[in-house]
């Protein structure tokens, strides 16, 4: 009985006890939960250092990103990895660069960054804008902003740019050359023309403050107006502000846009042409004389010698030596344009910019030159004499030539080197010339002071204050300088420095004396550098001076050779002049520089002078 009694009892009460369970979970789950609401604040701490310490895969892992599928080359088994894309640039802000940013750094893809080839591209620390043309016409030049690109499509910055020589700024109104990388648009770059106009070529040069492979340049316009607008132009680049390589040259149109240029890299350097002024800073404009040539076929028969008027001879050129921008091939190079020979010839590459020039050995008084085009011939272009080969005078400039026998007559020049600097083409090839003929006389000048400076004064003697009526001596001082003249040692002028007082006005010169036998005019010339440091202000400015009897000669209509302000380290230059009629007797020469303004003591101006000549004009 007890059994099933106790049996059926627990039967009885199977649904019950289910129900007691569900009910001990739920009190346990409460429980639970009232634990964790207490302890929470010290379970998530545990978590969070848990997961500080887990250990992390590597950053490569988790932003992996594949290089580029090679694509294989036209002809070729092999695949290359595609190059990063170098045309359509975008356009570059011209600002001043940005703070570095602090967002955490992409996975880099070693294809494309750090395992990119050599770009091909030489490195240069200096570059050189040459306006030789204006949209308008006029004499100016102007830029609102000037970019560059690497050899990788990368935008320079423009942080530690500096002006390293500008031959013209218009210092009046604030237009100096420092703007075209200041970041502004509205601000910019102009030549000189409130009190002077000076002719082009105008030249910009810009130190970037280190060395960059270079593959493009940016130019902006003035964005308002269009007086100075650049049409022609050539730029250059330099590793020591010195030697310039031309890059690349053109025309850019009369659009206030961005406009871009681009260079490709060549295959040999060495092989590059220079990039030489076209004429000094202190030349004036020439007369422009439309070519009167017709078209004649290259003779293929020796030459016969040009008819030599009087004691004149038109054979100057013939077997001398002849320098050319580029040859087309070593058979056509210069040496062939002055063999005495019309069935030989030079021929240049397929550019604007290219000449050849004959060295005479001597100076000559050059009257005329002719030059026997072949059928690639020079439309417009330029005649030019030089005593050095580097700075040139323009005797005459051609345009509109139709190419045959240019006969260009009536020149007046001195000079040992004779040029012609190409503009324009008349073809799509290059120039082309059987043969260049330079006609003159043996200069034979009386020659009243040429000076060298080569281990002594050669005469000159320092004194201080001899400009502008300045009353400062103790700040100008000047010396003999070994191995710093043009060639060998040469003279120098300080002026400024020695404390930080501030001092207005302070000048000083070396003078000589020289004698003229009968009244007349005197050609004088000599060589000079200007360096003045960043340490001044824009308002301190330095003149290069000379004087004959304390009247000033300068360049163009101005009274100073040379003028900058606000730091300049100017490379060699040769200035060169004619007096006005001067009385039979003695004249004093006065070569050297002023100081406008100095308040500290490393705001000191540096002059240089070399290889003085004075001759009595022909």
């Amino acid at each position: 009985m007890y059994s099933r009694k106790g049996f059926s009892r627990m039967k009885s009460e199977k649904g019950q006890g289910l129900t007691e369970y569900a009910l001990i979970l739920m009190l346990a789950g409460l429980v639970a939960y009232g634990a964790v609401r207490l302890l929470e604040p010290s379970i998530e701490d545990v978590f969070q250092r848990f997961v500080r310490n887990a250990p992390v895969a590597p950053p490569a892992l988790i932003a992996y990103t594949p290089p580029p599928t090679p694509s294989p080359t036209a002809g070729s088994g092999t695949a290359t990895a595609t190059p990063p894309p170098t045309d359509e640039p975008t356009p570059l802000p011209f600002s001043t660069p940005a703070a570095t940013s602090t967002a955490e750094p992409t996975a880099i893809n070693t294809v494309t960054a750090t395992a990119t080839p050599d770009s091909g591209y030489r490195e240069y620390r200096y570059v050189r804008v040459i306006a030789e043309s204006e949209v308008n016409g006029h004499s100016f030049a102007s830029m609102a902003e000037m970019g560059l690109r690497d050899g990788y499509n990368n935008e320079i910055d423009r942080t530690d740019w500096s002006v390293h020589y500008v031959s013209s700024q218009e210092t009046d109104g604030g237009y100096y050359a420092r703007n075209v990388f200041d970041g502004n648009t509205n601000t910019m770059w102009h030549t000189e023309w409130r009190n002077t106009l000076p002719s082009h070529p105008h030249d910009l040069q810009i130190d970037l403050g280190a060395l960059y492979n270079l593959s493009s340049f940016q130019y902006l316009p003035r964005q308002i107006g269009t007086n100075g607008r650049i049409a022609n132009y050539r730029f250059c680049a330099s590793v020591d502000g010195t030697s310039w390589e031309l890059l690349t040259s053109g025309t850019f149109s009369n659009s206030a846009s961005q406009q871009s240029a681009s260079f490709t890299p060549p295959t040999d350097y060495d092989t590059m042409p220079d990039c030489p002024l076209d004429t000094t800073p202190a030349e004036t404009p020439t007369p422009v004389q439309t070519s009167t040539s017709v078209p004649t076929p290259p003779p293929t028969t020796t030459s016969t010698p040009t008819p030599d008027p009087g004691a004149v001879s038109c054979r100057l050129a013939v077997g001398k030596t002849a320098v050319s921008s580029s040859n087309e091939s070593g058979n056509l190079n210069a040496g062939k344009a002055v063999d005495d020979d019309l069935s030989t010839r030079w021929s240049s590459s397929y550019n604007d910019n290219e000449w050849i020039y004959v060295d005479l050995g001597a100076r000559y008084d050059i009257s005329r030159v002719i030059i026997n085009w072949e059928d690639a011939y020079g439309r417009d272009y330029r005649i030019q004499v030089s005593d050095n080969s580097a700075q040139w005078t323009t005797l005459r400039g051609i345009r509109g030539s139709n190419g045959g026998r240019d006969d260009i007559q009536d020149l007046d020049g001195t000079g040992r080197f004779v040029r012609m600097r190409g503009l324009h083409r008349g073809t799509e090839w290059g120039y082309s010339i059987w043969e260049f003929e330079v006609c003159g006389t043996p200069h034979s000048p009386t020659t009243l002071i040429d000076a060298d400076f080569e281990n002594n004064t050669d005469g000159f003697s320092y004194q201080d204050d001899t400009f502008y009526n300045t009353d400062e001596g103790y700040y100008a001082r000047g010396n003999h300088a070994n191995n710093h003249g043009y060639t060998g040692d040469g003279l120098r002028i300080r002026l400024g420095g020695r404390n930080d007082s501030d001092i207005y006005g302070m000048s000083g010169g070396y003078q000589t004396s020289f004698n003229m036998p009968d009244s007349g005019t005197v050609d004088v010339s000599f060589y000079y550098s200007l360096y003045m440091p960043n340490a001044y202000e824009w308002d301190e400015c330095s003149e290069v001076l000379v004087s004959i009897d304390d009247q000033l000669y300068g360049n163009g209509n101005h009274d100073y050779v040379s003028r900058n302000c606000d730091g300049v380290n100017a490379n060699w230059r040769q200035f060169s002049f004619t007096s006005d009629n001067l009385a039979a007797g003695a004249h004093t020469l006065t070569i050297g520089g002023y100081n406008n303004q100095k308040t500290t003591s490393d705001e000191m101006t540096r002059i240089w002078f070399d290889d003085v000549l004075v001759e009595i004009s022909n």
